[in-house]
């Protein structure tokens, strides 16, 4: 579909909902009238949001059959949460990097990953989707008010906190795990309210058959090979989830909050053997017997994890204001560990490779003991301290202004830091950084159809100094059901510990790697505008956006020198130069009757590297989906959504840092179902089952159909 039909499509569309309709009101078929908390740091509905919002709530989810936060997201416009190269997700919005999207829990950051391939990678399967209310996202830069990690935009996790008092009970099981969970809600009591949840998982472990092998380029003879089956991060998950509120039923209706959460896994991987021609001796090379022998045998990789949050927070409520001053602790310990029972020569083989007179041999010296180590660990601690407050002031009839302020300390200490020592042993070393920031924003309403919202933050890092990020956003209302949308705004994101520090030396399936750091890395910086227009009519709703990003001193790395004997790879960060990332958004809704919903929705990517004008990859070109959406309002009723997703041309590069240049594009698409019972005594259960046609893309780990099915008791 070339650019001109494209745009055609989106004209015939708004053409349609703008046209004249004679009814007396638009019936509620979209999500304009939710209230959401993220955008604007303040109270206020999707309709009159300047920003890209869209909440994913619990009807939505139980409709979906979701069992985790990802499968929560399945239908969430322009996020690609594939897993794509990596062992978890990535949590891509509109075309950014993963690391350019802020993952919030009520608001607070979690401390976690911090590379630039593994920041967020993990972080949505560490979070329980039976204790979530709901799930709010912002397309598009929102830095001017969360400063660092929101160039991209925002998925916040918003957790129940229910005033009646209730249990709940709840299990499932399908093709990628089985969990149980309890929740306790006491309600409100007199001043105090109380929650305790619990759950525990079990990951299983997925077999992905793995077969490839390696010649020698010259003579086309086989050098090595890769046999058998791989299993990824299965395992055992727990976490313990608590929070208390107490109300000092006063006039200003304050409440302090205070909550703890703490998460454990015992994950491991088992991968599959490989094989490699080995010199067994020094000497020349035809004398020097190699043999092909697996240099990877039972290698096996453990990951025990875990994590604490807590925090405190005191909120109010006058008339003029609406207040809030918190401090929050987060903390994840990592342990790695691998064993292989491969066997391989000790010491150094030194092979005399023959040149032509009077040029003498060539020397290549070999240590497989350092190339394939038969044992690997690493240690990490990351931890957030933050202090926090804001305030909303309504002045006058016209202006909301919300303002406040934020510290915040970021600390790593681990192994991958430290490098080695003259024995080859891991170092441990700790570094860290102080941010402080302050921002205000102000909704102007000018008059009943036009509001102006601007904003602008200031915040100071103890790495990189001072940065000042500003946004502006309208809202224009056309009529009393259609408005048009506009932002602008700067971003940035500050290179992390790991980006400048890291001297990582890590076993892979080619060897030992060595990633290093860059202390002369620049702040990676953005400047994003969308432009969007909604409307309903009738039983018809819609929305077409456009969004435009140039980011500059994009962070990324290349393979340089490796001075280390048995490195077989050595990469550093680096500020690569610039990027543009643009594309279109379109819904197209329409109320079949009481009960049924038919929706369609086309996403547009289109990322570039502006100094190789190439593709960015691990991207889609571009997703759709058709929907067809099913509910009855009964409270002993049915709800579900059949739909078909179509991923074009994603873009697949093959571990880019792990020394490869593999790349291919995909497109293809799944048929999805999911149904939703419910009884008047409180039981509910659902069954879903994803890739209905059996479609597998093995790089994209994609394995072909997944059923997922499970109960819940609430009383």
């Amino acid at each position: 579909m070339n650019k001109l039909l494209k745009a055609s499509l989106c004209g015939a569309i708004f053409s349609t909902l703008l046209a004249p309709v004679y009814v007396t009101h638009a019936m509620d078929t979209s999500d304009n009238n939710i209230v959401v908390i993220t955008a604007s740091k303040r109270e206020e509905t999707i309709k009159n949001s300047p920003a890209a919002v869209q909440v994913i709530t619990q009807s939505d989810m139980k409709r979906l059959g979701a069992d985790t936060v990802e499968s929560a997201l399945q239908l969430a416009d322009n996020i690609n949460l594939s897993e794509a190269g990596m062992t978890g997700n990535q949590v891509m919005i509109r075309g950014m990097e993963s690391r350019h999207s802020l993952v919030l829990v009520n608001g607070r950051r979690l401390a976690g990953e911090d590379a630039s391939n593994t920041t967020n990678v993990y972080t949505l399967r560490r979070i329980n989707l039976d204790q979530v209310d709901r799930i709010e996202i912002v397309r598009g830069s929102s830095s001017a008010l969360y400063g660092s990690d929101a160039m991209g935009g925002i998925i916040n996790i918003i957790t129940k906190q229910p005033t009646d008092m209730s249990q709940s009970f709840g299990v499932s099981s399908g093709t990628k795990h089985e969990q149980a969970h309890y929740t306790f809600n006491s309600g409100t009591q007199g001043r105090w309210n109380a929650s305790i949840n619990v759950n525990v998982t079990k990951e299983r472990p997925i077999n992905r058959h793995m077969a490839d092998q390696t010649f020698n380029a010259r003579t086309k003879q086989l050098t090595g090979y890769t046999e058998g089956y791989r299993r990824i991060m299965y395992g055992h998950k727990q976490s313990y989830n608590s929070s208390v509120i107490y109300d000092l039923k006063n006039a200003n209706q304050n409440t302090i909050k205070v909550d703890f959460s703490y998460f454990k896994e015992n994950l491991q991987t088992d991968n599959a053997d490989k094989y490699a021609n080995v010199f067994h001796k020094s000497g020349m090379v035809f004398a020097a017997a190699p043999k092909m022998v697996p240099v990877n045998l039972n290698k096996t990789e453990y990951f025990d994890n875990k994590s604490v949050q807590t925090g405190i927070t005191y909120s109010g409520k006058t008339n003029r204001n609406n207040y809030e001053i918190g401090a929050y602790y987060s903390q994840l310990d990592k342990n790695y560990r691998m064993t292989d029972d491969r066997t391989l020569p000790e010491g150094i083989i030194n092979v005399m490779m023959p040149s032509k007179p009077p040029t003498p041999p060539t020397s290549l010296k070999f240590d497989y003991q350092s190339l394939y180590p038969a044992n690997d660990y690493d240690t990490a601690k990351y931890k957030n301290i933050v202090l926090e407050g804001k305030d909303t002031m309504y002045v006058g009839d016209h202006h909301n202004v919300t303002f406040g302020g934020e510290y915040r300390r970021v600390i790593y200490e681990g192994t991958r830091l430290g490098g080695l020592d003259v024995h080859k042993m891991k170092q441990t070393k700790k570094f860290h950084y102080d941010s402080w920031a302050t921002y205000v924003e102000d909704l102007w309403q000018v008059n009943p159809k036009l509001s102006f919202t601007p904003a602008i933050r200031y915040e100071h890092n103890s790495q990189f100094g001072h940065n000042v990020t500003p946004k502006v956003g309208v809202v224009y209302g056309i009529d009393t059901h259609t408005r048009v949308k506009f932002n602008f705004g700067k971003g940035y994101k500050a290179p992390s510990i790991s980006e400048l520090y890291l001297n990582m030396f890590h076993t892979t399936p080619m060897g030992v790697l060595n990633i290093v750091g860059n202390p002369n890395l620049k702040p990676e910086t953005s400047t994003s505008l969308d432009v969007a227009l909604e409307a309903e009519r009738g039983k018809t709703f819609g929305k077409a956006s456009y969004y435009h990003t140039r980011v500059r001193n994009l962070i990324d790395s290349h393979r340089i020198q490796s001075d280390v004997v048995g490195v077989s790879q050595r990469h550093q960060y680096y500020n690569v130069g610039k990027a543009k990332i643009q594309g279109f958004e379109v819904t197209l809704g329409h109320k079949l009757t009481d009960k049924f919903i038919v929706k369609g929705t086309y996403n547009l990517v289109d990322a570039k590297d502006m100094s190789t004008h190439e593709r960015l990859s691990n991207r889609p070109r571009s997703i759709s989906t058709l929907q067809l959406i099913y509910d009855d309002h009964k409270s002993n009723g049915y709800s579900a959504v059949l739909w078909n997703s179509f991923t074009h041309k994603y873009g697949f590069e093959e571990a880019r840092n792990r020394g490869t240049n593999s790349y291919n594009e995909y497109s293809f698409n799944t048929l999805n179902f999911s149904v939703n019972k419910k009884w008047n005594n409180g039981l509910s259960a659902y069954i879903g089952i994803d890739n209905l046609l059996n479609r597998e893309v093995h790089d994209l780990y994609i394995d072909g159909r997944m059923y997922r099915m499970g109960m819940e008791m609430t009383w």
